[in-house]
C-alpha cells in the first residue's frame, strides 16, 4: 500500500522585510539542524536544490520512519509560499516543484489585482 500526501500553504507577513527575516531564520536553522526527535520519531533534514521562484527559494528533504517528505519554500514579497509532497513511496521533486510554481503563479496573479 502506498500513501502520498501534498500540502500547500501561504503565510502573509506585515511587510516584505518581516517575511525576509523569517525566511532567513529558516535558512539559518537548516544549516545547523540536521536531525530532531518529534513525538518519538527521528526526523532527518537535508537541503535539496529547488528552482528559484519569487525572491528566494529553498528546499528540505525530511526522512523519518521509512517515509520521505519534500518541502519547498518561496519568499515572494511579504508572503512565504510552501508546498510539500511525499509519503511511503518515492517522493518526486518534480511534483513538489510544479505545485510550488503553480502556487507562486496564483499568488502573484492575485496580488496584481
Amino acid at each position: 500500500m502506498t500513501a502520498t500526501v501534498a500540502t500547500v500553504g501561504l503565510r502573509q507577513y506585515a511587510s516584505a522585510s518581516d517575511a525576509a527575516e523569517s525566511f532567513a531564520a529558516m535558512e539559518k536553522a537548516l544549516q545547523s539542524c540536521h536531525k530532531e526527535t518529534y513525538q518519538g520519531s527521528v526526523l532527518k533534514y537535508s537541503p535539496m536544490s529547488v528552482d528559484k521562484l519569487g525572491d528566494r527559494s529553498l528546499g528540505v528533504r525530511i526522512d523519518s520512519d521509512g517515509a520521505t517528505l519534500l518541502q519547498q519554500f518561496t519568499l515572494d514579497g511579504p508572503t512565504l509560499v510552501n508546498v510539500g509532497t511525499g509519503g511511503l513511496a518515492d517522493a518526486e521533486a518534480e511534483t513538489a516543484t510544479k505545485l510550488l510554481r503553480d502556487q507562486v503563479d496564483r499568488y502573484e496573479a492575485a496580488a496584481r489585482r
